[in-house]
């Protein structure tokens, strides 16, 4: 599965996320880790684009000797720079712990965190968090997630009730159509695998700040406009939507 990963111009985690596994699963897949289901591989191939009976296919040895194929310009992953945004996110915690007078273990056990992931976060010790971990200190600590994430100003927003992961649907999908993109090209051009896009309009995708600066770069906004709030329409109609997925995937299972 290896080569075929490779082949794709694909990480791990880009090849667990696009077929919807928990993020080392195809590390522990690929170490022999993990015993797959059927269901699983037809999912993985799927992603890969190849049938699943490719999946079972012996290798001869020779494979190894060769280069890795050459990635598509499109494909390839520009280098992280998450330096400004870590360090506006740790002041802000700094700040907003001292000013609730809480500890960091306090302030750890109200976003749900352990308080090593709490303090790695303040000591700018994690350069890339993800936006489900953004919103859990946003809640604890009670702000509005764009205080944790826009640099450009140090004043506190009111905190809206709009989760943030629709809003980034929601923003994505009209700065997107509005550069006349689609999804594929801006899945490869900010340097994502090619379904990446589509998993994040859908609410599928966990987008690390990389990620989101990556995409925001591409559709030249800066990050903290990707979770600006959007019309109260078209949120409760994706909300709907969502919900209505998430109803008929339990359904199902």
């Amino acid at each position: 599965m290896v080569h075929l990963r490779q082949k794709a111009g694909m990480s791990q985690e880009d090849l667990s996320i696009g077929s919807g596994h928990f993020r080392a699963y195809i590390s522990r897949l690929e170490g022999l880790r993990i015993d797959p289901t059927v269901t699983a591989l037809v999912g993985i191939a799927k992603q890969l684009g190849v049938p699943v009976v490719d999946l079972f296919r012996p290798r001869k040895l020779d494979h190894l000797k060769q280069a890795t194929p050459a990635r598509h310009p499109a494909q390839e992953r520009p280098a992280r720079d998450t330096s400004a945004e870590i360090e506006h996110l740790s002041s802000a915690l700094r700040r907003r712990r001292e000013k609730l007078g809480l500890s960091q273990e306090a302030a750890a056990k109200a976003c749900g965190l352990s308080r090593s992931n709490f303090v790695h976060l303040e000591q700018k010790t994690v350069n890339n968090p993800r936006l489900s971990t953004l919103v859990r200190l946003a809640d604890g600590l009670q702000l509005e997630i764009l205080d944790l994430i826009d640099s450009d100003t140090d004043s506190r927003r009111q905190a809206n009730a709009q989760d943030p992961a629709l809003r980034v649907a929601l923003n994505v999908f009209r700065l997107r159509k509005a550069k006349g993109l689609s999804q594929v090209d801006l899945s490869l051009q900010s340097g994502h695998f090619v379904r990446y896009i589509n998993a994040l309009e859908l609410v599928r995708a966990d987008p690390s700040i990389d990620s989101l600066k990556r995409i925001a770069k591409r559709l030249g906004v800066s990050s903290s406009e990707l979770l600006n709030p959007v019309p109260t329409p078209d949120y409760k109609k994706l909300l709907a939507e969502y919900v209505g997925r998430q109803i008929g995937r339990r359904s199902n299972s």
